[in-house]
């Protein structure tokens, strides 16, 4: 069983991100800002429960936004290679957040949205969110 803080698993998961070939700029932050895509970033965006054992332990499931990003035009690079790009480190990410993370999550989930259209200062881009949740033991 991992015992690991949020800080931790936040460490983890960037590290981890940081590993994907595919993604070319990752962030721990809610940013607009990036240079080099495909990019991703990633934050926390709640406490998906905290589940009791005993007096002295429990789960905590922390939730975390991984956003995917890609500009819709990118100079030098054709719209088929673009969107190739995007759906390749989609892909990536998923099979990363799907590995084995004992050395931060007893258990993790990742649940995937839709891309979507945004606009962003350097323009529209595509953005999917996954919403991974890490599961792991506190003790008091």
């Amino acid at each position: 069983m991992s015992n690991d803080s949020l800080s931790s698993i936040r460490s983890s998961l960037d590290a981890n991100l940081s590993a994907v070939t595919q993604l070319k700029e990752v962030t721990a932050a809610r940013t607009t800002e990036f240079n080099h895509f495909p990019a991703c970033r990633h934050y926390l965006i709640g406490l998906g429960g905290n589940e009791f054992i005993d007096t002295a332990t429990n789960y905590r499931t922390w939730r975390f936004g991984v956003d995917v990003v890609m500009p819709y035009a990118i100079k030098d690079m054709a719209k088929e290679t673009a969107e190739a790009l995007f759906q390749d480190a989609i892909d990536a990410v998923l099979n990363k957040l799907d590995t084995e993370w004992a050395d931060s999550v007893d258990h993790s989930v990742a649940d995937v949205g839709n891309v979507r259209p945004e606009d962003w200062p350097m323009g529209p881009v595509a953005v999917i969110t996954i919403v991974w949740q890490a599961k792991t033991l506190h003790a008091f």
